[in-house]
């Protein structure tokens, strides 16, 4: 605005949302306008900075009345039960006064109709008497008790708000009684932002908005809930009366919802001062639109695939009660969500898609060795898994019963499950010539069509849930449809799962599964094999190990079995190689040992250096360098590759090294080695060889196997092990197991 003319910049369609160009100037002060602040750039353009609310709304035309200005805010179904006798200026001067008394009361019947909230509001003026009074219902996916508490507080915000700006003048202190603290304390507060994930969120913003627009200090006060119970209804106090007459007329907007269900679901439930709002299926979203999204896209994707895999046409998925499942699952942990999907894809551990990536497994099922897929999980007539599924078919029966279900459904389920999908369910027949009911044969017929391992898998019809909830409405008073029917899929994906965890326990028992059997098979077959080949081929001295009766050698464990057969088995290559070095002189290491050429081939190999240097870049800081090691040593385990087996770089603690001669000259192990073998005319002047600090020596007889061809002796390993290596290795996590050779 300038002082002689004003012009208008318009959002440029080629640049940016916030960058304006000139368009040209206005006649006239334009109305509905905002504040804003901007900033100059080139070519005559304005940056949109920043914005502000409304200076001032504009005047609300004088031919509408306080009915008309209320409906124009929108939600004009929140007004359709408005009960007004006379213009409601009576209002300001109860304000005035003090007489003004409002009070709200919501209602939801969980059994009868679980997506209806029904709410009432009163405002009485207890000077004059008058009253004007609403009732109205929601049709929501997240109707409960709670919203509709809230629902109703917030038509007593927007009647206050509208006859605040109808009326031009500022309102409050006026008391607004309600019996749901959780609705008093969410109103009180002030709301500068609203979580997207937050509970009645919609209802939030609309707070929200009506918080920046008018301060509405009124008094929210607590009343207790249902005191006619105890207490005559004349005896009762103003705020009582006002909260048991909105709770009557709460729970008769929700029976009337409920009468009127065909047109009550085809309104488009908006709030007003509600700017925008999300729908999907019909059902509007009140919390986070993301998780509702994910759902639905993931609901059209899988309809698709299911029609293009002829898994599934459109009109059965459509038939499937998909609420129900879900609202199961989602309080089931991510494992079992994850198996549930696995199933349902048939891409669970079954024969079939094991031997896939592994070429050598087999396809079989464990239990009955027929080709397994994720149809035969439920469909196996092995004697162990019929005997499962008729216990947890008694189960079902079991929970049935308790959970009072329709005779029907009772009747033939359990006969349904215990033909295990080989019967179709129209097809059954009851051993007492009892004849299937109308109702029953059209449930059993799109039971039918859904499929038996789909039915396991929890997919149940609709027509199955409303047989039950017609049952549960006559006959049981607080059981309500949503909880049966999580309970009896609940039930179905037990048997489902049951049966998984014992073929998994068939065949991977550490002990008795099929693998372990399989694999203890061939352990047994090569026993026999090497029992077969004889002992003729082994050395002297490796041939105790076919001297072990076959009975306890079968009697073994297959750990000790396996542990046999590969002492045999490298007793068998080390005799092949005997045979090969001594060019089939012998196939005994002891003969090699002692013969002359292979004693001087032995000499002829070079030596390893007695002190090797360190590279230079190992030598640096002690203190350091240890550190470091420690720090590796933690985030990795300490491996050896071959390269450096064969280097003194490799070796840590020297085992490598070769002693020098002063070393050799402190402890005279030839002289000890050339002195004769004990024999029973020995003394005790034998000189065996002990260490101080420690309590494991060597015996002078032990010190003589320290001669070619000879076998080590325990106390010989356990002593150098301990003695001499073990201080070596000292705080690096090793431990050392004593030996127990003969």
């Amino acid at each position: 605005h300038y002082d002689d003319k004003i012009l208008r910049f318009e959002n440029d369609p080629d640049d940016r949302a916030y960058i304006l160009s000139l368009s040209g100037e206005a006649e006239a002060a334009l109305t509905d306008t905002i504040p804003v602040t901007f900033v100059d750039v080139v070519d005559g353009k304005l940056k949109l900075k920043s914005r502000g609310p409304k200076l001032a709304e504009p005047p609300l035309q004088e031919h509408l009345s306080f009915i008309e200005a209320l409906r124009s805010k929108g939600g004009e179904w929140m007004w359709e039960g408005l009960v007004l006798d006379e213009d409601p200026d009576w209002i300001i001067d109860a304000l005035e006064r003090g007489s003004l008394y409002c009070a709200t009361d919501g209602s939801h019947n969980k059994k009868l109709a679980p997506l209806i909230s029904g709410a009432a509001w009163v405002l009485f003026c207890s000077h004059s008497r008058k009253v004007m009074r609403g009732e109205f219902a929601e049709f929501s996916v997240a109707a409960n008790s709670y919203r509709a508490e809230q629902l109703g507080m917030l038509a007593l915000h927007l009647l206050l708000l509208t006859a605040e700006e109808y009326y031009q003048q500022s309102l409050t202190d006026a008391n607004i009684f309600c019996d749901n603290k959780g609705t008093i304390q969410t109103f009180s507060k002030e709301h500068r932002r609203i979580p997207a994930g937050a509970k009645n969120n919609d209802i939030l913003r609309v707070l929200r908005r009506i918080q920046t627009t008018s301060k509405l200090a009124h008094k929210l006060q607590h009343v207790k809930a249902h005191q006619d119970d105890n207490v005559p209804f004349r005896l009762l106090s103003l705020d009582a009366k006002l909260n048991f007459e909105c709770d009557l007329r709460a729970k008769h907007a929700v029976q009337q919802a409920i009468a009127d269900d065909a047109s009550f679901r085809t309104t488009i439930y908006s709030l007003p001062l509600e700017q925008a709002s999300v729908f999907f299926d019909g059902s509007k979203q009140t919390s986070d639109i993301a998780k509702e999204l994910r759902y639905q896209i993931g609901r059209r994707n899988a309809r698709q695939f299911y029609q293009d895999e002829k898994i599934m046409d459109n009109s059965t998925f459509d038939s499937i009660a998909w609420a129900d499942l879900r609202s199961l699952l989602e309080k089931r942990p991510k494992m079992y969500q994850l198996w549930y999907g696995k199933q349902c894809s048939g891409f669970c551990g079954t024969g079939q898609m094991i031997s896939r990536w592994d070429p050598d497994a087999s396809d079989s099922c464990p239990n009955c060795g027929r080709f397994e897929t994720a149809d035969h999980l439920t469909r196996c007539d092995s004697r162990i898994r019929r005997d499962l599924m008729k216990e947890s078919i008694r189960d079902l029966d079991d929970w049935m019963s308790w959970h009072c279900t329709h005779p029907d459904l009772r009747l033939w389920i359990p006969r349904y499950f215990g033909g295990q999908g080989r019967r179709l369910f129209v097809d059954l027949v009851h051993p007492e010539g009892r004849k299937m009911s109308q109702n029953m044969r059209i449930v059993g017929n799109k039971i039918d069509r859904i499929g038996w391992r789909h039915f396991t898998e929890g997919k149940l019809p609709t027509a199955f849930r409303d047989m039950q909830r017609q049952h549960l409405l006559s006959h049981h008073k607080y059981l309500t449809i949503d909880v049966w029917m999580k309970g009896f899929i609940d039930q179905l994906l037990t048997l489902t799962h049951t049966q998984w965890l014992c073929r998994n326990l068939t065949k991977h028992h550490k002990t008795m599964g099929t693998k372990a059997l399989a694999t203890r098979e061939e352990i047994q077959k090569e026993v026999e094999e090497q029992l077969r080949m004889g002992f003729s081929d082994l050395p002297s001295y490796a041939r105790c190990l076919l001297e072990i009766s076959p009975d306890n050698l079968f009697g073994l464990r297959t750990a000790d079995q396996q542990y046999w057969l590969n002492a045999v088995r490298a007793a068998r290559t080390a005799a092949e190689s005997a045979l090969q070095i001594s060019e089939g002189k012998t196939n005994s290491w002891n003969d090699i040992l002692k013969m002359p050429e292979f004693k001087t081939r032995i000499q002829e190999l070079p030596q390893l250096p007695t002190n090797p240097e360190r590279p230079a870049a190992d030598r640096t800081n002690p203190r350091e360098s240890s550190t470091k090691r420690r720090k590796v040593s933690r985030r990795q385990p300490a491996r050896t590759n071959s390269s450096q087996s064969a280097g003194v770089d490799g070796d840590r603690i020297q085992l490598l090294r070769r002693n020098n001669v002063s070393e050799n000259s402190k402890v005279p192990i030839n002289a000890l080695l050339s002195q004769p073998l004990a024999s029973e005319s020995s003394t005790a002047t034998d000189p065996d060889l002990s260490f101080k600090r420690s309590a494991i020596g060597v015996q002078f007889e032990s010190l003589k196997t320290l001669n070619p061809g000879l076998w080590l002796k325990s106390d010989v390993i356990n002593s150098f092990a301990m003695n001499i290596i073990r201080p070596l290795v000292r705080n690096r996590r090793v431990h050392f197991f004593s030996t127990y050779f003969f």
